[in-house]
């Protein structure tokens, strides 16, 4: 009765709403143990069989982290393409939060946002203004191109519509990665967006981290990253919808 059943897909989750997980709890049907949601905010078995995000939950030696072995096994479409995910700090951080600037990799070219829109470099030229090194985690494979994922996200994505906390290079890299892999990037990524939600209560954080120079775009007052996604699945699901 925990695990939910879906008929479309005829498959059952692999996970339960009462975040238990591991052995320690009756097995999915297909007699593999309940794993945790990988695109939730809890997406590790802990060794005391509970899905949660702290190091207890990560990287103990028998913690299960669904994020790399999803990463590890990712082909949700025909093989073709190689998806990769980079990220570099922005900044020192402070307690509880750490701002990174993302962008994604398809075979050898590199799509990120900015003011310009969405950018297409080979190589990962975004992050080489920045003065920490970029961390690059393959994240997968696929047959939608780039090309194809940046002729769909442009319309989302349109130049002088970026904002530093409400539509930057994550929102972006977190739109990408649906289209590319049905996977969502991790939240620990998102500190921009974070002090986005601080903005009103934190405004001495906001201007130190942005050194005063944060002013919000209009043109990105009505973006939601939970509304591109939507938008995404409506036209994958169209009969309409090509790969090319």
């Amino acid at each position: 009765k925990l695990i939910g059943y879906n008929e479309a897909t005829k498959t059952f989750k692999r996970f339960r709403p009462d975040f238990k997980c591991g052995s320690r709890v009756p097995l999915l049907p297909d007699d593999e143990v309940v794993e945790c949601d990988r695109l939730s905010v809890t997406p590790c078995c802990s060794a005391l069989g509970w899905c949660g995000r702290t190091k207890g939950h990560c990287r103990c030696a028998t913690c299960i982290d669904y994020r790399k072995e999803c990463a590890a096994l990712q082909t949700l479409y025909t093989a073709g393409h190689k998806v990769e995910l980079a990220a570099t700090k922005l900044g020192p951080g402070f307690p509880g939060f750490q701002a990174y600037h993302t962008s994604v990799k398809v075979d050898d070219m590199e799509y990120s946002f900015s003011g310009e829109g969405i950018v297409v470099q080979r190589g990962l030229p975004s992050h080489m203004r920045l003065p920490d090194t970029p961390e690059v985690v393959y994240v997968g494979l696929t047959s939608l191109s780039g090309d194809v994922m940046q002729k769909h996200l442009t319309g989302f994505f349109k130049r002088g519509s970026y904002d530093l906390l409400r539509k930057n290079c994550n929102s972006f890299s977190d739109c990408a990665l649906y289209f590319l892999l049905d996977m969502r990037l991790d939240p620990s990524y998102k500190g921009l967006e974070q002090l986005g939600h601080m903005a009103d209560r934190q405004a001495g954080i906001v201007q130190a981290v942005t050194e005063g120079n944060y002013r919000p775009n209009p043109n990105a007052d009505t973006f939601s990253v939970a509304a591109t996604i939507e938008a995404i699945n409506k036209l994958k699901d169209s009969p309409a919808f090509r790969f090319s």
